[in-house]
């Protein structure tokens, strides 16, 4: 599993004055071999694992609330989903939301997520909240907002074509179209950036 968010979430726990994380601190320490693994049983060493680790956050969400977040979860492997799905698991018995966010673009049934998005549907706590792209008039209000002026119709269609109104593409597109126009929007976009 990767991400800043678990070692913070964990380091404050072990940090805490509070008796019950001194004992979960112990417990990390104590428990520390079982992420070295087992060779002959490496089904139970991934299963103490996860349930090592969902005890923690769950012990720790109930001294103080956790919001955990779990970015690019279209590029997780297939043991880290297995955690995520363990730990929703326990929502029921923690103060702890788990936020997972990932491109369905980049997602078909090959992938370890759409098997995991599969096994967190039958969660009782599981919800998902679909986000769309900008519309056309959206991204034409924020390519107006970067350049100081109002994108020709053209450049916003093609942005809004290679970018499917996603906020993050809109920028990087223009920026580049900011950037090979010396500063001003142009009606169509740069030939560079139209093969980006």
């Amino acid at each position: 599993m990767s991400g800043m968010e678990v070692p913070a979430v964990l380091g404050a726990a072990v940090k805490s004055p509070k008796p019950a994380s001194r004992q979960r601190s112990a417990f990390i320490g104590r428990e520390a071999e079982l992420f070295v693994g087992d060779a002959g049983d490496p089904a139970g060493t991934t299963f103490r694992i996860q349930d090592a680790v969902s005890t923690f956050v769950v012990e720790a969400s109930l001294e103080t609330p956790v919001l955990l977040v779990l970015d690019d979860l279209h590029w997780a492997d297939e043991s880290s989903l297995g955690l995520l799905v363990f730990l929703a698991r326990e929502l029921g018995k923690a103060h702890l939301l788990l936020l997972g966010t990932y491109r369905d673009v980049e997602l078909g049934g090959a992938y370890p997520l759409a098997r995991t998005l599969g096994a967190l549907a039958r969660e009782k706590l599981y919800q998902r909240q679909k986000l769309r792209g900008w519309r056309e008039e959206e991204t034409a209000r924020f390519m107006e907002q970067e350049g100081g002026s109002p994108a020709g119709l053209e450049l916003v269609q093609k942005v809004q074509e290679l970018t499917d109104g996603n906020p993050l593409f809109c920028r990087e597109m223009a920026r580049v179209a900011l950037t090979e126009t010396e500063g001003r929007l142009p009606a169509r976009l740069p030939k560079a950036s139209a093969r980006r």
